[in-house]
């Protein structure tokens, strides 16, 4: 017989059981096996010696590879930065090791002739690439976020193989990761490690849960703390390793170099990209999104609002010019992926964007068409912790008669209604925020498309055509390299093969596909093209489709107005630029990124890579992108790509595909 008094025991004892199988995580180091910049010179003797004394010291010997404080490869080499609970160093060996070793690189970037070994000068050039993980993470050996950090750190690495390299080196990039570790991961059970089976779930879920608005909390010491002085050291080495004097003369030697080394058309890679030592990519997940939006907003504020009062002319918006009404980045991009904090953070900043956005081309205070990105957040429709629960936790914790409730049905009224919807929200789930939707190829949707009603569109049947056309075509030409690149999986790289033959064949088709669809120039109708003789490569409505497939979707401007039923006011729109420096894009596809922690994608991941790699361009204008596609093009021919099977058949499965939704 049902007893609800025996189901109420039976809840008690299983939840108390769950405890018992959990625990705290200690707040202690996890990267406590010190390695220091001479250690790096021979790093697999440093781990034979760590090795030796743990063994001696009769410890696990294991230990000197899952709590090495650098982890060294032939591709990269990542450091590992930990926080306490306060937001400070645990230890400012791991922060000096970084610093030496990239004060290294300085001294040779700062050599008045740096030698030459090889083909390369000695100039110190490095790719940075900063993690800054979230909630249930930490700096594990085997934690889901450290290994896609070493996954984006390869296939970076790969990346900079393809020459030419407009850089004063003449060689690729080092690549250098930095992984920002703290407690994220607060609570552990025993279930979670045991499996995944569906009964264990609401084990899990009571037990670690109620850690959200703690490890929220500690989060926001987080982005106050030592974090701010690891931001602002990075950002400090790439300034003045990127303003060095003498850089033109370097870039020209590179450049003089290569084209002697047979490297092809070297002068038109330099007109097309910039010539920068340092690269610097910061990205934040969850609550790590919240710690680096924390540390640079107030300096993106500056930055936005420093061009307020200045003429978006050719000189102003030129970065051989004055370049003055240009937004300037923290580092080359920020990119947040679900990022774990309320909007009401994000509104000065978007307010600074919007009225910069309401001005008309060209004048005073508006974007320059050629503006890059300089903030992405990503935050995905099914993501369950940002969605949800964070709206959970706010109406427990959150005292709303504090939210402007004097407000009424004035002309202010509005405010109230915004800001309770910020209140509530993630930035990401706010759609006045809401600049760019991103979907797979599959689902290739516009604010002007016609939209069916069974979910597809005029441009989801064309794009059926082309990719079955793409199928049909092969992929010994770049044309039908690109098509294919856009239409399924990106290229595969395959162990059997020349793997830098495929990269650089890769590369090719991915930089040939981003000029054409940046200037507007796709062989089908079903793209919307540009407005002729237009110097802005992104109009209203534009789209970039990635290779992998991932497409970024500009939004409509926002109109509250309706919403609020208070038509006739200017300050409920919201206008999106499409040059603004800043992109707040809703995933509304699963096959991106589906749910909170699912970065592991291929088409996501690639497509940040991509992104990065666009964000060097030099200039963002039809002509410059007409030059980016056609070296590409020289590029992929040159290399014989025809022959090199870049592409697999995980291509395109229209049925599985075109019109799938959530």
């Amino acid at each position: 017989m049902f007893s609800p008094m025996r189901m109420v025991v039976r809840l008690v004892l299983a939840l108390v059981a769950a405890l018992a199988l959990g625990g705290c995580t200690p707040n202690a180091m996890i990267r406590s096996s010190l390695v220091t910049t001479p250690d790096l010179a021979d790093y697999e003797r440093w781990s034979a010696d760590c090795r030796i004394k743990a063994e001696a010291a009769g410890k696990d010997p294991t230990l000197c590879q899952t709590t090495a404080s650098i982890e060294k490869t032939e591709a990269y080499t990542l450091f590992f930065i930990e926080l306490d609970e306060q937001g400070r160093f645990f230890d400012r060996r791991q922060i000096d090791a970084l610093m030496d070793y990239l004060q290294e690189r300085r001294r040779l970037g700062e050599a008045k002739d740096p030698p030459k070994n090889g083909e390369c000068f000695a100039t110190g050039d490095v790719s940075i690439v900063t993690f800054v993980h979230g909630w249930r993470h930490n700096a594990s050996y085997d934690d889901e976020n450290v290994n896609i950090a070493r996954e984006t750190l390869a296939y970076t690495a790969l990346g900079e193989q393809a020459p030419p390299h407009p850089n004063p080196s003449a060689c690729p990039r080092e690549v250098i990761g930095v992984y920002l570790g703290w407690r994220g991961l607060s609570t552990t059970t025993g279930l979670q490690a045991s499996g995944d089976a569906w009964w264990k779930e609401p084990f899990y879920f009571l037990w670690e849960y109620p850690s959200v608005w703690e490890r929220k909390n500690t989060a926001e010491d987080m982005a106050v703390g030592s974090a701010r002085e690891l931001f602002s050291l990075l950002r400090t080495f790439q300034n003045r390793m990127n303003d060095a004097r003498e850089l033109d003369t370097r870039c020209e030697k590179s450049r003089q170099s290569q084209r002697d080394a047979g490297a092809g058309d070297v002068a038109d890679m330099f007109a097309t990209y910039q010539c920068k030592p340092v690269r610097l990519l910061i990205v934040g997940h969850s609550f790590g999104g919240l710690i680096v939006y924390n540390a640079v907003a107030g300096q993106l504020i500056d930055n936005v609002t420093q061009g307020l009062d200045v003429l978006a002319s050719a000189d102003n918006c030129s970065d051989a010019g004055r370049g003055d009404a240009l937004v300037r980045s923290y580092a080359d991009l920020i990119l947040l992926i679900n990022p774990a904090f309320e909007g009401v953070r994000f509104e000065p900043l978007h307010q600074a964007v919007s009225a910069r956005a309401r001005v008309a081309p060209g004048g005073k205070g508006a974007f320059c068409p050629n503006q890059r990105p300089v903030l992405v957040a990503v935050t995905s429709k099914n993501d369950w912790a940002t969605r949800f629960a964070f709206v959970v936790t706010r109406s427990k914790f959150i005292n709303t008669k504090s939210m402007n409730s004097n407000f009424g049905d004035d002309e202010t009224g509005y405010i109230w209604r915004e800001e309770g919807e910020a209140h509530w929200n993630t930035l990401g789930h706010v759609r006045r925020y809401q600049t760019h939707l991103l979907v797979g190829a599959g689902r290739l949707v516009g604010a002007r498309s016609p939209v069916k009603a069974k979910g597809r569109s005029g441009y989801e049947d064309g794009l059926k055509a082309y990719c079955d056309d793409a199928t049909a075509a092969g992929g010994d030409t770049l044309e039908n390299a690109m098509r294919r690149c856009v239409c399924g999986e990106p290229a595969v790289f395959q162990a059997s093969q020349d793997q830098g033959k495929n990269m650089l064949c890769t590369l090719a088709a991915e930089e040939a596909n981003a000029a054409r669809m940046l200037v507007g120039e796709d062989l089908k109708p079903w793209l919307t093209p540009l407005p002729a003789g237009s110097g802005n490569p992104r109009q209203p409505a534009w789209r970039h489709t990635f290779c992998g497939g991932a497409t970024f979707v500009q939004r409509d401007s926002y109109d509250a107005s309706e919403r609020f039923n208070e038509p006739g006011k200017e300050q409920l729109f919201v206008p999106h630029s499409p040059s603004s420096p800043v992109w707040n894009v809703y995933v509304d596809d699963k096959t991106i990124v589906d749910g909170h922690g699912d970065l592991q994608k291929t088409s996501f991941r690639t497509m940040i890579q991509q992104l990065y790699h666009i964000t060097a361009v030099k200039e963002y204008t039809r002509d410059t992108f007409r030059t980016f596609g056609a070296m590409a093009k020289r590029r992929f021919e040159a290399t014989g790509c025809s022959d090199a099977n870049i592409l697999t058949n995980l291509w395109w499965n229209a049925a599985g595909r075109v019109g799938s939704g959530n």
